[in-house]
């Protein structure tokens, strides 16, 4: 397994937000349809925690689907 995680402390309180954006939208439906990953995102009091796990043999490039492996910044 490939396990990521962002944590963020020391700023301000951390609250749900009121509505979804882009950035959610490239979160929920590109990484875990592309890498078939779990996403897990935690809106702490003391900060935003957002975890990615996927089977490491879809981190690879030869792996992904054809229009994600052509795309030159992945080699």
């Amino acid at each position: 397994m490939f396990v990521i995680s962002w944590v963020e402390s020391g700023g301000p309180p951390v609250r749900l937000p009121e509505r979804t954006g882009f950035g959610s939208f490239v979160i929920d439906r590109m990484l875990s349809g592309r890498l078939g990953a779990e996403i897990k995102i935690s809106y702490e009091p003391q900060g935003f925690v957002w975890t990615l796990s996927a089977p490491l043999e879809n981190m690879v490039a030869d792996n992904l689907a054809p229009d994600v492996r052509e795309n030159k910044s992945l080699h």
